[in-house]
């Protein structure tokens, strides 16, 4: 049951992690082209 839980909890973190990454990724966008400008 705590295997069970534990692959739940991982899963769930996966996904908010690849969510995050995503945000990240797009707020990161706009930063690395006005560097590129420079």
């Amino acid at each position: 049951m705590a295997s069970y839980e534990a692959l739940c909890v991982g899963s769930f973190i996966k996904r908010f992690n690849l969510e995050l990454f995503i945000i990240i990724d797009a707020y990161d966008l706009p930063v690395t082209f006005h560097f590129k400008e420079l």
